[in-house]
C-alpha cells in the first residue's frame, strides 16, 4: 500500500487598487477598485458590438441597467449573490462603458439565415466564426477602434449551435455515430450516451 502526503493550499489574496487585498474578486473590486486604477488614465471604455439588431439593442439595455446597479438577490448565502453597485465612474471598475454608433456592426438577417440554414454543422460554425471575425476586423481597423469588442450572438445562431446534429468529431465514444434523431435521442439511449 502506498502512502502520500496531502496538503491544502489556501486561496491567495488578490491585489486591487491602493494595495487592497481580498480573496473574492467581486468584493475586492467593490471595496478597492482595479489594481491599475489611476485618475490620470481613461475613465471611459469604448465598447464595440457585433450582433443582430435585436442582440445589439438588448446589450445596450443591459449596459444601461448595470449603470444604476443591481440589488443583491435574497439568499441564505449573501456572499453568493451580492449587490452590484453599478458600472459608472463611482462603481467597482472606476470607469463607464460607452458604445458609440460607429462601433456597432449589425449583422443582416440574410447573413444570420445563411448561417442558421447551413446543413453541415462544421460549415455552420466556420461560417459564423468567419462572419464575426470579419466584423471585428472592420472595427479594429477604424481610426479610433473600440478598446473591447463584444460579440452579441443572435438567438438563432445560439439555437443552431446548441442543436447541432453532430459532435465535432462526428462519432460518439465507442465508435457509434452521434447523429441526433430528435431532441431526446433514440429510445434506449442513456443520458451519458448523448
Amino acid at each position: 500500500m502506498s502512502s502520500f502526503d496531502l496538503s491544502h493550499l489556501p486561496e491567495p489574496l488578490l491585489e486591487f487598487a491602493a494595495n487592497g487585498r481580498h480573496i473574492d474578486v467581486r468584493f475586492g473590486l467593490m471595496h478597492y477598485g482595479p489594481v491599475d486604477f489611476s485618475t490620470a488614465r481613461t475613465k471611459e471604455i469604448h465598447l464595440g458590438v457585433v450582433g443582430s439588431s435585436q442582440t445589439v439593442g438588448k446589450l445596450g439595455d443591459w449596459l444601461r441597467r448595470c449603470e444604476s446597479g443591481i440589488p443583491a438577490k435574497n439568499s441564505r448565502q449573501p456572499n453568493l449573490f451580492p449587490e452590484f453597485p453599478g458600472s459608472t465612474i463611482l462603481g467597482p471598475f472606476r470607469c463607464s462603458f460607452e458604445v458609440g454608433p460607429r462601433h456597432v456592426r449589425t449583422l443582416s438577417q440574410s447573413v444570420i439565415s445563411r448561417i442558421v440554414s447551413e446543413k453541415d454543422d462544421d460549415k455552420a460554425v466556420s461560417l459564423a466564426v468567419e462572419v464575426f471575425t470579419n466584423e471585428v476586423k472592420v472595427l479594429a481597423e477604424q481610426d479610433q477602434p473600440p478598446q473591447v469588442v463584444i460579440c452579441a450572438l443572435p438567438v438563432e445562431i445560439i439555437e443552431r449551435v446548441s442543436n447541432m446534429r453532430t459532435q465535432p468529431s462526428g462519432r460518439r465514444p465507442g465508435g457509434r455515430s452521434c447523429r441526433r434523431e430528435g431532441a431526446r435521442g433514440r429510445a434506449g439511449d442513456r443520458p451519458g450516451d448523448r
